[in-house]
């Protein structure tokens, strides 16, 4: 961390001084920058794992071994909707909404 420290306290004036101190602190703080990015996927992994053995081996569980047809249709119009609902929330989020497409060169 002494190393950050070396800088004047002026800014850099070109890009490449801003590049070569933007590496530098990278280079001198690396775990740092590490422990920082490790964080939301960490918490993300743990969120997902909770609503997976608090909701999903539930309902997983409480299915029926043979289900009859009716049964089967009963749960496709829960399960569709619900499949839909995430996968058009999932591309609003990634900006398909916004004229973005996420193939598009």
């Amino acid at each position: 961390m002494s190393d950050a420290l070396q800088y004047p306290m002026y800014g850099p004036k070109t890009l490449g001084q801003i590049l070569d101190r933007v590496f530098h602190l990278q280079r001198a703080n690396f775990k740092l920058f590490v422990g920082i990015s490790a964080v939301p996927p960490a918490t993300m992994s743990v969120s997902l794992g909770a609503v997976f053995v608090g909701i999903v081996i539930p309902f997983l569980v409480r299915l029926p071994k043979n289900p009859t047809p009716a049964q089967n249709a009963q749960m496709g119009f829960v399960v569709i909707p619900a499949m839909m609902s995430t996968s058009m929330t999932a591309a609003l989020r990634s900006g398909a909404g916004r004229g973005h497409h996420p193939f598009q060169l």
